[in-house]
């Protein structure tokens, strides 16, 4: 498991439910069951807009560690609320779980933009964003031999999961902490942010996508014309 890709490792979540028992903790595991209503229709689109440091990334890790096959047999959830609705087990771990979030994305971008060697189409933060997508799915043994069936590269992702789709009947449930990052920090990048618009998945593939940003979001303001 990749940390992208079915992630596995304990997280802000996970700790939290771990210490329960020493520290003040609110069970919220009952919003899952209406995260598990939105399966197969139109709503599995969902964004998520709170203030900062309202929990945002809290609810990202529980949807996460809820959906995840990486965490399958950790038995996190056994004594939360969510465990005595109906729908619990039948999606505890049962989905391949796709999980970005943008911070960690820029952050290492930065790091790459330093590089001498690049990334062949790897030329900007949109770009580095998909291929950190793709590079974990092609290292995963259920994924690679489809990949390398369709010659997918190293950017493409809408390519890349209408091929995993359509040869293994495969969908992804996306999160994606601090979505509106590339328009808070390229507010004046408009290629970029149309690039990254075009490029966003989900809602041509029939995956679930869910979306967390800050409530003073860019993408929450208005301007008068």
């Amino acid at each position: 498991m990749g940390n992208i890709l079915n992630p596995s490792n304990d997280n802000s979540f996970i700790n939290l439910v771990k210490a329960r028992d020493t520290r003040v903790f609110v069970d919220k595991t009952d919003f899952l069951e209406k995260t598990n209503a939105l399966f197969n229709t139109d709503g599995k689109l969902l964004a998520v807009t709170r203030p900062r440091r309202f929990g945002k990334t809290v609810t990202a890790h529980m949807i996460s560690a809820y959906y995840s096959k990486g965490y399958a047999g950790q038995n996190i959830f056994d004594k939360l609320e969510i465990a005595n609705r109906a729908s619990f087990a039948e999606h505890l771990n049962k989905h391949n779980v796709i999980y970005i979030d943008m911070n960690t994305i820029d952050g290492l971008f930065d790091g790459y933009s330093n590089k001498k060697q690049k990334v062949e189409g790897v030329n900007d933060l949109v770009d580095y964003f998909e291929y950190s997508i793709i590079k974990e799915l092609k290292s995963n043994d259920i994924f690679s031999a489809c990949l390398e069936k369709h010659q997918i590269e190293n950017t493409g992702l809408l390519e890349t999961l209408l091929a995993i789709t359509q040869d293994l009947n495969t969908k992804f449930i996306f999160i994606m902490d601090e979505w509106d990052l590339v328009y808070r920090e390229n507010c004046n990048n408009e290629a970029l942010q149309k690039k990254f618009i075009k490029r966003g998945c989900g809602q041509k593939t029939g995956h679930i996508l869910l979306r967390l940003f800050p409530a003073k979001s860019v993408l929450n303001r208005t301007q008068s014309t």
